[in-house]
């Protein structure tokens, strides 16, 4: 479809563009509200190599301004810090729980959960953005609270006396209810944020399911996977 109209016309003083010292027309390119500024910028500089054969022999292009360069390293640095932090919190765990079982319990938590997040954030159209990376990063201690509190319960009843099953159907009895809890409080928090009108809401809606997706996938998995690995 088309995409431009180009036709001669008087030329505009109030605006021009030169490239190393000659004159050159310029081309400004903005992605929509919804798309991804990566591969737009991917698919840009894709098409204008192809379309670069075409081109006379004294005719060339140059990208001089891309935004995009920030946000991938934005991106790269969140990522960094994703990579440390889960880092950190498996070793603090290790630390307190004083287990390599338990921690592995634990840790087996974290990529379950967030493999889920992404999942919903995908089927909901939304992309690893600045924004999600960083309600993720803020979301790893929430994802193994639930976690270290089931762990810690069943290492409690073996200490007890019971064997590994009963000691999880006993712990799991005990604190279902206070995980459930502390779940409804958190999502109280942020799905309020996810529902808010106008460009504040555009804004945080992203952060706000982030962090509730992550935070409702890691109680479940401490109510399902957790108590099945300390069962075993």
């Amino acid at each position: 479809s088309d995409v431009a109209t180009i036709e001669l016309g008087a030329r505009s003083y109030s605006s021009g563009a030169q490239l190393n010292g000659k004159d050159s027309a310029y081309l400004g390119i903005y992605p929509t509200p919804t798309a991804n500024a990566l591969q737009v910028a991917t698919a840009v500089r894709a098409e204008l190599t192809r379309l670069h054969a075409r081109f006379p022999a004294d005719l060339t292009w140059e990208v001089k301004f891309d935004t995009t360069r920030f946000v991938a390293a934005t991106i790269k640095e969140i990522g960094v810090s994703l990579a440390l932090t889960l880092m950190a919190v498996v070793v603090v765990v290790s630390l307190f729980l004083q287990s390599w079982r338990a921690t592995l319990i634990v840790a087996l938590a974290i990529p379950v959960s967030l493999i889920g997040t992404f999942a919903v954030l995908y089927a909901l159209g939304y992309s690893a953005n600045t924004l999600s990376l960083f309600a993720i990063i803020l979301a790893l201690t929430m994802v193994v609270d639930d976690a270290i509190v089931v762990v810690e319960s069943v290492e409690t009843k073996m200490a007890e006396g019971l064997d590994r099953g009963a000691a999880t159907a006993e712990a799991l009895r005990q604190i279902a209810g206070p995980v459930i809890a502390t779940t409804l409080v958190l999502l109280a928090v942020f799905v309020p944020v996810a529902m808010l009108p106008g460009i504040v809401g555009e804004l945080y809606r992203q952060f706000a399911v982030t962090l509730s997706t992550a935070v409702t996938l890691s109680s479940v998995v401490a109510l399902t996977l957790t108590p099945a690995l300390c069962a075993l």
